[in-house]
């Protein structure tokens, strides 16, 4: 339920996406992290993945419903005015507010049929066309477009396809 942000296990729908966490150690239930709990990964992790965009707790998890519509990434609560990197290297290609929900929004191209979409902004920090490596700051954190509290919407799309982004981040 932690992992994926689940309040009621008695609540899922047909096709609904679970991410099932795998340990290597059996851990006593009371000292397993909430999943929901997450933190940017250091620069060691291996450069293929993606790494968080921003230190928070997810309110709002792959595929649960945010005003009647299904979340195609995870809304993560943070400060106003906090830094937003950049979860993987790549060229910029969207840089606007014109998203109906999305608010200020920044997509980035990583070149291999991957794009990550950072939502719900006060701020963009870069243009259409910038080179970003991962961790780089883009935006801050805000709450524009649907937000109701500051946070950051957070996409994985391959293909154009939104996929859940539990199975690409760093954790």
């Amino acid at each position: 339920m932690n992992a994926n942000s689940l309040k009621d296990s008695g609540v899922l729908e047909k096709g609904q996406v679970l991410l099932i966490p795998v340990s290597r150690e059996p851990k006593q239930a009371s000292r397993v992290k909430a999943a929901s709990y997450v933190t940017r990964t250091s620069a060691s992790s291996s450069k293929d993945s993606f790494v968080w965009p921003v230190k928070g707790k997810v309110i709002s998890a792959f595929g649960s419903k945010v005003d009647k519509t299904k979340n195609k990434g995870l809304d993560i609560s943070a400060s106003e005015g906090s830094d937003v990197h950049a979860s993987k290297s790549g060229v910029v290609v969207y840089c606007d507010d014109k998203l109906k929900g999305f608010g200020k929004t920044v997509i980035i191209d990583h070149g291999d049929n991957y794009q990550t979409v950072y939502a719900y902004n006060s701020e963009i920090l870069v243009n259409v066309g910038d080179s970003v490596k991962r961790n780089d700051v883009i935006a801050r954190v805000g709450k524009t477009g649907r937000a109701k509290t500051p946070s950051l919407h957070f996409e994985v799309r391959k293909n154009g396809e939104s996929r859940n982004p539990n199975y690409y981040l760093s954790h």
